[in-house]
């Protein structure tokens, strides 16, 4: 992994994809004794993280889950704009109904991109601060793997409420 040092230098966007994928290994660390090393950032059309788990490459795109394109500019400190509080408030109303579809439509999309590794993981990194890992069991094992060997959701911005498998390529839920 990184420098505390080495993590301050990151941009924006390299930090969502590095503290998605950093929760990720440190939960398979813990709960797997699996080591997800750290390699280098990813340039098209590699995925976003190339790593080192037992001594094999793999290739990791991280994605984030947003309740929506609001939630995620506010979340992002993009939102100088009165305007959008507003539809914030409007969108807070129906989370259930935007999460699950959104989650649906993220992993479709990156099924849909091309990368040039082999050894593939989708690790996704949920944003919306009203879900946690209660909130997703309904639908742990119920995506297809596609090109990716299989599929996480960090449940949480942090991993604390837990971390479940997506793709139902026979897994444990985590306790």
């Amino acid at each position: 992994m990184l420098t505390g040092q080495q993590e301050k230098k990151l941009t924006t966007k390299q930090g969502i994809e590095y503290f998605g994928f950093k929760y990720f290994a440190d939960w398979q660390q813990k709960e797997h004794h699996t080591a997800f090393d750290f390699e280098r950032f990813g340039d098209s059309p590699e995925p976003d993280i190339l790593a080192v788990r037992n001594g094999h490459n793999i290739g990791v795109e991280v994605a984030t889950l947003y309740s929506s394109d609001y939630d995620a500019a506010r979340l992002l400190g993009r939102i100088d704009d009165e305007d959008f509080k507003d539809e914030l408030q409007k969108e807070t109303m129906i989370p259930l109904e935007r999460v699950y579809p959104r989650l649906t439509n993220l992993i479709a999309g990156k099924q849909e991109k091309e990368y040039s590794v082999s050894l593939l993981w989708l690790v996704i990194r949920n944003a919306f601060p009203l879900f946690a890992k209660q909130d997703f069991l309904c639908v742990a094992d119920s995506y297809d793997r596609g090109q990716f060997q299989e599929i996480w959701l960090v449940c949480d911005r942090s991993g604390s409420s837990g971390i479940l498998r997506l793709d139902g390529n026979g897994c444990t839920r985590p306790g």
